[in-house]
């Protein structure tokens, strides 16, 4: 049996991105306990996130380093003019923007964050090392530390934040809008809250408009943008090669599967992380229906008229009939948005939402967010 191996090739271990602990100038070291007032509040997740003085910093693990994390950049709220957004793709609220895939590393005495290169291969890697070897990851961001413990390292995370960097920005939407310049002058954070697998960012961003600013027309546009951080899973699910004749969505990676020294496009299938719990195994396997140890959870807007909200619920949870006859029960699970949850927030990639929003355009998408390791959908929307 043949197995799919994704090859995350961030040759940076080789070329002069090492490792290894390099020393700080200067006679001493500062310890994060020092640089950190006692007063400055924390906020604890696989990253810490700390605001003092106007400043984000992020206190990096030696543990999280070379971990992969998903970015997913969403707009929030808008002011999309009318005849400008009449044809654009992005403009409203819940409106996915842009997605990558990065990791931290540490080069020398530099924290950095790199965009990692994904490959598809069949049964074999041997004919790809010198492929490879020519490869390197290319560098996002590179920030001096700051402060350091035992097992981690502090650094100053905002001039990129409050930048029109695609991991926190519309940069990615800016044509589909027809925005113009960044003015960083009017933009702004609003909020930074960390969690045990992701870190979600929330700023104001503000553009000037591309091309003749017409009668009637606002010089400039306002956004709130959310940024939500995903830790991806330190072993990815297995991939599956798309086939046409299954109806699954697919993204393409550079790899090979017909043949063992072509490297070229594959198209890869993406689905839902269903898995039997240990002690099911067996009766999966004997063709029970058994619940998975990760249901498929969706909440429901409460902006949906309460006349509807109820088919709405019905119609999501009528699709468990499907995933029965791949043996699973309860494998969806509707729920309104918990009120009484003060981290819930349905731009949070954590939370697949049905959302209710109001555009000048007739319209439905169904967004998702996967591995793009693997193509484990980690999070959908309907829109």
């Amino acid at each position: 049996m043949k197995y799919l191996l994704v090859i995350l090739f961030s040759l940076y271990a080789l070329g002069g991105r090492a490792e290894s602990r390099a020393s700080f100038p200067g006679d001493k070291v500062v310890t994060i306990d020092e640089f950190i007032r006692k007063d400055t509040p924390k906020d604890a997740g696989f990253f810490n996130v700390y605001v003092q003085d106007g400043r984000y910093y992020l206190e990096v693990p030696e543990g999280m380093l070379q971990r992969d994390i998903l970015v997913a950049v969403t707009i929030v709220k808008g002011t999309a003019q009318k005849e400008r957004s009449r044809d654009a793709r992005f403009g409203y609220g819940g409106d996915s923007v842009f997605d990558r895939m990065i990791r931290f590393i540490k080069n020398r005495d530099r924290i950095e964050i790199v965009s990692p290169q994904v490959f598809h291969l069949g049964d074999s890697t041997a004919l790809y090392n010198d492929y490879y070897r020519n490869l390197e990851s290319p560098a996002i961001a590179s920030f001096e530390i700051k402060a350091r413990s035992e097992d981690s390292y502090l650094v100053d995370i905002t001039d990129l934040f409050l930048s029109d960097s695609d991991l926190f920005a519309l940069k990615g939407a800016k044509e589909s809008l027809k925005l113009g310049s960044y003015q960083q002058g009017q933009s702004y954070a609003l909020d930074v809250k960390a969690f045990p697998e992701n870190i979600n960012f929330r700023s104001i961003r503000s553009y000037g408009l591309s091309g003749e600013v017409k009668k009637g027309e606002f010089p400039s546009t306002l956004w709130e943008v959310g940024a939500s951080w995903y830790l991806l899973p330190e072993k990815p699910m297995t991939q599956r090669v798309f086939d046409e004749r299954v109806g699954y969505f697919a993204f393409s990676l550079d790899g090979m599967v017909k043949r063992g020294d072509l490297m070229d496009k594959t198209m890869m299938a993406t689905r839902w992380r269903l898995e039997p719990r240990p002690e099911d195994v067996e009766k999966y396997l004997r063709g029970e229906l058994v619940e998975p140890v990760k249901p498929i959870v969706w909440y429901v807007d409460p902006a949906i008229p309460e006349k509807w909200r109820k088919y709405v619920k019905l119609g999501i949870a009528d699709w468990n009939i499907a995933f029965e006859a791949i043996g699973f029960k309860n494998a969806i699970v509707v729920k309104d948005y918990p009120a009484d949850d003060p981290n819930f927030d349905p731009d949070d990639i954590h939370y697949n939402c049905y959302r209710f929003v109001t555009s000048a355009k007739e319209n439905s998408m169904g967004p998702s967010w996967i591995d793009p390791r693997s193509g484990e959908i980690l999070c959908a929307d309907v829109i």
